[in-house]
């Protein structure tokens, strides 16, 4: 799973990496289907992130079942906690 605790994350976008920390399940029936709490550990050069967020940030991003999928392009996986 992209969004499991301990895996690192790059919002493609921004170029800004996260650690996940938790993530839950929300209510069915809802348009958002998880709830995600990340440590930001690098702010990439996009100014656009820069105006967001900070290093040691903690966030959570409520996402879609685009973010959720396998081949989305938003969220890259750089590094997961099962390959250590």
């Amino acid at each position: 799973m992209k969004f499991e605790p301990g895996n690192i994350l790059e919002h493609t976008p921004t170029k800004t990496r996260w650690i996940v920390l938790t993530n839950k399940s929300l209510p069915k029936n809802n348009l958002y289907k998880q709830s995600v709490k990340a440590f930001c550990i690098y702010v990439g050069t996009h100014s656009r992130a820069r105006e967001y967020w900070k290093i040691n940030d903690i966030n959570e991003f409520v996402l879609t079942d685009q973010d959720l999928h396998p081949e989305d392009y938003v969220w890259k996986i750089k590094h997961h906690e099962k390959q250590i």
